[in-house]
């Protein structure tokens, strides 16, 4: 397993080498943070519609009391620009904490001219946001359509009197209704 430090509050997660059976992890990594080691693994899933991948694991610190565990989930993150290299890949569906300090986790796949590939985990306090989903960029080219900046929007006529409404209680029949005792108060 290769063991790293956090920098610049990123560590790589690699290929497990060791990989035997498919109840051992895809990808994995030991690393010091906050002077304290930790370890995570991740296996690849596949989503139940089977169209993404998103991968699933924990991080542990290894204790020496009693090791502690934090879930992750790492999802496809929806990029706004796909060309762009400093948007990543995945992200954590939940931040978590650690130390005093809450991260928020993405993963950036890494190759380098020996073809070695690995996940780049960031541990990051600003929260980046994504592209519009599918659904949400039609919604967006429907309304632009309907409403674009060449269309003019119709309004309806208004009258120079705006409609005078009857208030719901007098002011005698508000104090009374405040000085009735309730009947029908569920608790």
């Amino acid at each position: 397993m290769n063991t790293t430090t956090i920098n610049d509050n990123r560590i790589g997660v690699f290929i497990n080498s060791n990989k035997f059976r498919p109840s051992q992890p895809d990808l994995t990594s030991e690393f010091q943070a906050f002077g304290k080691p930790f370890q995570i693994a991740f296996w690849e899933q596949t989503t139940q519609d089977g169209k993404r991948t998103y991968y699933s694991g924990t991080l542990t610190l290894q204790d020496n009391k009693a090791p502690q565990y934090w879930k992750l989930k790492l999802y496809e993150f929806r990029k706004a620009d796909p060309e762009d290299p400093n948007e990543p890949d995945y992200r954590a569906k939940d931040s978590i904490t650690l130390g005093e300090q809450r991260y928020y986790i993405y993963g950036f796949w890494r190759t380098d001219p020996g073809q070695e590939i690995w996940l780049e985990l960031e541990f990051t306090s600003d929260q980046r946001r994504e592209g519009p989903s599918p659904e949400a960029q039609k919604f967006r080219e429907s309304l632009l359509e309907k409403f674009g900046k060449n269309k003019t929007l119709s309004l309806p006529e208004r009258s120079e009197q705006p409609p005078t409404k009857e208030p719901l209680f007098s002011d005698s029949s508000a104090d009374a209704a405040l000085d009735a005792e309730p009947d029908d108060i569920p608790f």
